[in-house]
């Protein structure tokens, strides 16, 4: 072996230990994950990013950051977790690493399954409802006579195409899962991404509904009016469920958008 071939290794062996101590340096900093106002995120996409980070990172290394976005009109984060100081305009997945050690991601990574109870506890603590928007939400539920434990909610989630042209997509064979369903339960709720199908099918079988404009809540940015605030409440009443129900145009699909409600507050799912 040449002198050449010595030396070659020998950086090689520099270089590795170099990258393998970075990586565990990085593996060692704090993590931001935020929410920037401009995400295409879902608020579905966001929470499970933040439960990725709990399965595979140092909890006491994770922080959660939301207040870009405009769910912090109406939310906030009850943990030790919140931190105000960093934050990345940022509408697609990406990191930023900062000279002071600090890691700022925008993150939705898919979870792994099961999950950890005392991570879906942590998490409910990062989305608790502020005390004026938790008045508002109860009293919209007061309104439909919704009460905690005791009605289900029909989700029907349409492709995106109905946030900017809403339009009649009638199904036969759902109606008659939805007739199915009232003949199981006395009180259901009607949620829809499609504001022409809720009504519709909400006023035809006599269901509950929230009369408000739906917005996915990956748009707020492109919206020129608050509507996050009644879509949270849709989220919410979720939660306050019994048994979701939900409905997909592509059967491909499976909404985040109810499944986290499933999951973070322990409320049945089933696909329909």
């Amino acid at each position: 072996m040449n002198k050449y071939n010595v030396i070659t290794i020998i950086l090689i062996i520099i270089a590795s230990y170099y990258f393998i101590n970075k990586r565990e340096s990085f593996d060692n900093q704090v993590i931001v994950n935020v929410y920037p106002y401009e995400s295409d995120f879902g608020m579905g996409d966001y929470m499970r990013g933040i439960i990725h980070l709990y399965q595979t990172k140092d909890w006491n290394s994770i922080h959660i950051n939301y207040s870009d976005n405009e769910i912090a009109k109406y939310l906030y984060n009850t943990t030790n977790t919140d931190y105000k100081t960093m934050t990345i305009p940022a509408r697609t997945n990406a990191t930023t690493v900062f000279h002071n050690g600090t890691n700022v991601i925008h993150h939705n990574a898919t979870m792994e399954y099961p999950i950890e109870k005392k991570i879906l506890k942590q998490v409910r603590k990062m989305f608790t409802m502020k005390p004026d928007f938790k008045k508002y939400f109860l009293q919209k539920m007061k309104e439909l006579e919704l009460e905690k434990g005791k009605f289900v909610v029909i989700h029907l989630r349409y492709l995106d195409d109905v946030f900017n042209n809403d339009k009649d997509k009638s199904n036969i064979q759902l109606e008659k899962q939805i007739v199915d369903l009232i003949t199981k339960h006395k009180t259901i709720l009607l949620l829809s991404n499609s504001k022409i199908m809720k009504e519709s099918l909400a006023l035809k079988y006599k269901l509950k509904y929230f009369d408000t404009l739906p917005i996915h809540t990956g748009y707020i940015h492109s919206s020129i009016v608050d509507r996050i605030k009644d879509t949270l409440v849709e989220f919410f009443s979720m939660s306050y469920s019994k048994k979701i129900y939900q409905y997909c145009e592509d059967k491909k699909q499976v909404s985040g958008f109810s499944k986290r409600v499933s999951e973070i507050y322990d409320v049945p799912l089933e696909i329909i």
